[in-house]
């Protein structure tokens, strides 16, 4: 059976605090407090990210991290990229970075989106019964005040809508990164 290298490599070098702790154990080696004051992260996420990159770290004799083989190697893979791209290519990674940021519609942001029409329906719904009321002579008067304080939360609650929906993408990605990393 033969080991996914490409996927291993990927995977370690694929979030940047991962990248950053390899660069930083390439100066020289750290304690897991050192690497935990470096960056602003919890103990477990660092634990988590210190996993994923084992065998291209590892502890020496005094238990501070020191980067393997492995792990200079990987940085050198990473500075080749940067070194061998050509001013041709930037247009490229640009398209390429652009594909990658482009979200595509969530299930929660087109809950948001059925929110939203439901909320509008509801207000046209509301505004003509309050034109209808208005103009039957019968109408008693308490109706009026209901109907312009149904309307006026009807108002609230789409600007609030309509707000959580420009929020959705980055607090559906900060639940996404919660949920991927240990606490």
């Amino acid at each position: 059976m033969s080991l996914p290298t490409e996927e291993i490599f990927i995977q370690a070098i694929s979030h940047e605090i991962r990248r950053n702790i390899l660069r930083i154990l390439l100066e020289s080696p750290k304690s897991f407090t050192d690497l935990l004051n470096f960056f602003d992260i919890s103990s477990s996420k660092l634990t988590y990210h210190l996993k994923h990159i084992q065998g291209f770290i590892e502890k020496d004799v005094n238990q501070f991290y020191i980067i393997t083989a492995l792990g200079k190697r990987a940085l050198n893979v990473l500075d080749s990229i940067k070194k061998d791209l050509s001013p041709e290519d930037q247009p490229l990674l640009k398209e390429a970075y652009q594909g990658q940021k482009t979200y595509k519609t969530s299930l929660a942001v087109q809950g948001m989106n059925i929110i939203i029409g439901t909320i509008l329906f509801t207000m046209i719904i509301s505004s003509t019964i309050l034109i209808i009321t208005m103009l039957d002579p019968q109408t008693p008067w308490i109706i009026y005040p209901i109907s312009i304080l149904i309307l006026g939360i009807e108002c609230s609650i789409l600007i609030w809508a309509i707000k959580t929906r420009k929020t959705t993408p980055q607090i559906m990605n900060k639940l996404k990164k919660h949920f991927e990393e240990p606490l």
